[in-house]
């Protein structure tokens, strides 16, 4: 019995060494935010542990904020901070992660003057827009209408975001890309009424009832760099979408 828990012990010691060893490599500029941690073959070599101490420690790392994981990739560095990482988990992410394929379609993008508090955007600042609809096995899921700050992510080109690309999110292509480090994000969820311009995208009649999520995306000067809101039109419960 004393031998196992020593071994518990010692095994729980390299977790958390292993943990600490790779912020500080984050932290420390090693790994930079949109570029790709080390494979896990190669992490159990360079840390001398099994797969599955590796596993657990990018558990752990993913849950914190610090990088996203993907089936098949290279964990992908979010941020130096353990903040960034939804308190929510929407609909769409229920979806992607049920393994059905989105599929994605522009519908406007536009160059503006914010004149819309509830973005919580500055009035005046320069925005891009971009309106998007996304497909589940060929039926609307969602709206999105997204507002980018020009003046923190001046580069943005909608030509460079592959809506081709099934990990070409909004965040992940401000990760990416333009090398935004995400310190945290806050989030509001409202009934609403459609519009009469996603009325007619939806076919439907003004006023129906719908679902907004929005996500508030703020980097590490705590300036909002992305607002992104996620309209759903089938009833949801709020309750199969919050964390336990």
């Amino acid at each position: 019995m004393f031998s196992i828990l020593f071994l518990m012990n010692q095994t729980v010691t390299k977790i958390s060494s292993i943990y600490k060893n790779i912020i500080e490599d984050i932290n420390k500029g090693k790994y930079q935010v949109g570029s790709q941690l080390y494979s896990e073959k190669k992490l159990c070599e360079k840390y001398r542990v099994s797969r599955q101490t590796i596993r657990t420690v990018l558990d752990k790392l993913k849950y914190d904020g610090y990088i996203l994981k993907s089936k098949g990739k290279r964990p992908l560095i979010l941020s130096r901070h353990a903040y960034f990482k939804p308190k929510i988990s929407s609909v769409k992410h229920q979806v992607i992660n049920s393994g059905k394929v989105l599929t994605y379609k522009n519908l406007d993008y536009k160059f503006l003057n914010n004149q819309d508090n509830k973005n919580h955007f500055n009035l005046g600042e320069v925005l891009h827009f971009i309106k998007r609809i996304r497909f589940a096995e060929k039926k609307i899921m969602l709206i999105s209408n997204a507002f980018i700050s020009n003046r923190l992510v001046p580069e943005f080109n909608i030509d460079r975001f592959s809506i081709r690309d099934k990990r070409s999110t909004l965040v992940n292509t401000l990760i990416r890309k333009h090398k935004i480090d995400f310190k945290y994000n806050q989030q509001i969820i409202l009934p609403i009424s459609l519009n009469q311009k996603d009325s007619s995208i939806l076919k439907l009649p003004s006023n129906t009832l719908a679902f907004s999520h929005t996500w508030f995306f703020y980097n590490s000067y705590n300036q909002l760099v992305l607002s992104d809101e996620e309209i759903y039109i089938e009833p949801i419960k709020i309750a199969n979408i919050i964390h336990n």
